[in-house]
């Protein structure tokens, strides 16, 4: 991908399409700017917040906690992350599956943190769900050749591979000191995007196979069959041309009456074609009670002819 193409990815990914992302990254920017200017950011922390402590209590921070950002860089770098990689997933994927990919990713740190971080420690930070877009956006990406910033160019790989390390980094430096290795939890983000992604590939494979074979194979082993001792092939194939015949001379026989019809309608009016104009004309309402009857004994006339044809073949 070109310089060119890069930017457009940019300037295109919070189109209208983008609904979901443009809401997260709404509500994320809104409740930092309420942190620096109305409130506290360390109440806020607390009451958005997710920590182990409050397990079945304050059970909305297992939601709330990705809006919360404490300090303005890991803040930064994951709404980037989100805006750019997130917004082209949500158009190439849909609004559903992307809300369900990155509820994934955010239910993957919350399990991390339950289970290796202490339970003082506040879980916040949309650092999980960045890195969980980061590496779908690399996945999907690989018909893309390259990324072309200035004279730099690299794979998609690698582009993931950076902006990985950059929020991580961001959001570690930017921690506490007692805090920083509790801030890999967002990892397990990562962790589960990876796991959903092959989950829904194994299971978009299974859909095809069974939309392309939907009948069993047959066993190549399988014997061929045999023919039956009563009747010989050559016999069957003398049978198969004397119904072809057959099938030819009433065909022909059927063709020879239908034309002594049209010859003997030419030479003297035929009242079945008066009938027919009338009703052309007129509709069949406009029929009387002995027209009707007329009509009714050609059409039956007709049925038994072609019945009669049909028959013969």
């Amino acid at each position: 991908m070109t310089r060119a193409g890069f930017s457009e990815d940019l300037a295109v990914s919070m189109s209208n399409r983008a609904r979901a992302v443009r809401i997260l990254l709404a509500l994320s920017a809104a409740l930092f700017f309420v942190q620096i200017t109305v409130l506290a950011p360390a109440d806020v922390e607390r009451a958005l917040g997710f920590a182990s402590r409050d397990l079945g209590h304050r059970w909305w921070t297992i939601a709330t906690f990705t809006l919360v950002n404490t300090a303005f860089w890991p803040m930064a770098a994951n709404l980037v992350a989100i805006g750019v990689f997130g917004g082209t997933l949500e158009r190439k994927w849909g609004t559903s599956e992307f809300v369900r990919f990155y509820a994934a990713c955010t239910l993957g740190a919350w399990m991390t943190h339950v289970t290796f971080v202490s339970g003082d420690v506040v879980l916040a930070g949309s650092a999980a769900s960045a890195l969980g877009v980061t590496l779908a956006y690399a996945a999907q990406a690989r018909e893309a050749q390259h990324f072309q910033v200035g004279s730099i160019s690299m794979s998609a790989g690698w582009l993931a591979a950076l902006v990985t390390m950059g929020i991580l980094a961001a959001g570690i430096i930017a921690a506490p000191a007692a805090n920083s290795a509790a801030y890999l939890a967002h990892a397990g983000g990562l962790v589960a995007g990876w796991i959903y992604l092959r989950t829904a590939s194994s299971i978009s494979l299974g859909r095809l196979r069974e939309g392309v074979s939907p009948v069993p194979d047959e066993q190549e082993d399988m014997p061929p069959r045999a023919i039956p001792r009563g009747q010989p092939k050559s016999q069957r194939a003398e049978d198969d041309i004397v119904t072809r015949s057959k099938a030819a001379v009433a065909r022909e026989a059927a063709s020879r009456h239908m034309l002594a019809l049209h010859q003997s309608d030419a030479r003297e009016p035929n009242p079945l074609n008066q009938l027919l104009d009338k009703i052309s004309a007129y509709g069949i309402e406009s029929l009387t009670a002995d027209e009707r009857r007329l009509l009714d004994d050609a059409s039956r006339r007709l049925r038994d002819a072609l019945a009669t044809t049909r028959h013969r073949d």
